[in-house]
């Protein structure tokens, strides 16, 4: 490339990287107030073993299908993004928490039971969630795209749901929350008895 060549190649790259965070940080600023509003980021956690199984164009190729076959699944996103190899990004403005996450582990279950056959060999995909939901309940909301970002950059193999900017308070809440929404629905609850002694002087 010659210098002028150079240039255009870093201006387009330069470009495309802030129309993805201008893209998402709109969403957020629009969505500040809103409830149902949410952001999920998935990360193929597996995507190392891909490339060294497939190389990096057919591990590409790969990913893009999944991102494709991901679009199929139930939610209508305003934003679809597939801003690496390894990472794609959906926002919804009608995703609530309870929601987000059920349509995160419906991919997840999916994507465990199925496989996709190249060259004649059967691959499958792991995919690391991250969560951006209840944005009207974050402070600092101009830092949550970095914030998710970091998350996505520390992560290795993990599947379980990370959560953008939430304090140990916030995810004790809404872990007991979870259980208690999940005990209702199979009707696990347990009864126990303790037994209560007065602790007065019976001859007063």
């Amino acid at each position: 490339l010659n210098k002028y060549q150079k240039s255009a190649a870093v201006t387009t790259i330069h470009s495309y990287q802030n129309l993805e965070f201008d893209e998402l940080g709109m969403f957020i600023d629009i969505n500040r107030d809103n409830p149902f509003a949410s952001i999920v980021w998935l990360k193929i956690a597996n995507l190392k073993t891909l490339q060294k199984d497939l190389g990096f164009l057919a591990s590409k190729n790969f990913c893009q299908k999944i991102f494709s076959e991901i679009l199929n699944y139930d939610v209508d996103f305003e934003i679809k993004l597939h801003v690496s190899d390894a990472v794609f990004v959906f926002a919804s403005t009608d995703l609530p928490r309870k929601e987000a996450i059920e349509w995160i582990k419906t991919v997840q279950n999916w994507l465990n039971s199925n496989y996709f056959s190249i060259n004649d060999k059967n691959y499958y995909c792991d995919v690391h969630p991250v969560l951006l939901t209840d944005i009207f309940k974050k402070p600092e909301v101009d830092y949550l795209i970095s914030a998710a970002e970091k998350l996505l950059i520390d992560s290795y193999t993990s599947n379980e749901i990370t959560y953008v900017a939430e304090g140990i308070e916030e995810k004790h809440f809404y872990l007991i929350k979870t259980q208690l929404e999940h005990a209702i629905q199979v009707r696990s609850f347990k009864w126990w008895y303790q037994t209560i002694v007065s602790t007065q002087d019976p001859n007063q």
